[in-house]
């Protein structure tokens, strides 16, 4: 099976049992458009971009990864994501699948999520890393908490005691 393999093979800092739950979970919502907020080693822009047959993903990182940017048919963004010249550079066409896992903290999150999550399609999905961890540099569980009141149809992934759990938007 194909999400074995690519589970198998990921080096992405979600949780193995985690990313397969969500990849099981994503199945039925296929994406060509996917933009990444916090790509660190492309771990998961690997995932992404071998689950979903994508026209287009777009990647956004603070640290420059030489090797991930000559990676085809990723389009490598160097920068704070919440800079406007960052934004400037990331297409305002609509995206099907938003992953944002940058800087931990609730109110980077947040600003990310009300600066990218406008330009998700409105059958899209936005998955959020470290939704159910807290510590002194995570916060984003107090998001999670208020967005999962916002929405009608989430999805809320932890399937180890060790996870730090992955959240669904389906909008």
């Amino acid at each position: 099976m194909i999400i074995d393999q690519i589970v198998s093979n990921s080096r992405a800092s979600i949780e193995k049992e985690d990313l397969r739950a969500l990849l099981h979970l994503l199945e039925a919502r296929p994406a060509q458009h996917a933009l990444e907020i916090g790509t660190w080693r492309g771990g998961s822009a690997k995932v992404w971009k071998d689950f979903f047959a994508l026209e287009d993903l777009v990647t956004i990182d603070i640290i420059e990864d030489p090797l991930l940017a000559r990676e085809n048919g990723i389009t490598y963004l160097v920068g704070d994501s919440q800079d406007p010249k960052v934004f400037s550079q990331v297409s305002l066409s609509k995206y099907n699948f938003l992953f944002i896992d940058g800087d931990h903290n609730y109110e980077s999150v947040k600003a990310d999520f009300e600066l990218y999550s406008p330009l998700v399609k409105p059958s899209g999905v936005i998955v959020l890393h470290d939704v159910c961890h807290l510590a002194d540099t995570v916060t984003v569980k107090p998001l999670w908490e208020e967005l999962k009141t916002s929405y009608k149809s989430w999805a809320e992934l932890k399937t180890t005691p060790g996870s730090t759990g992955v959240g669904v938007l389906f909008l």
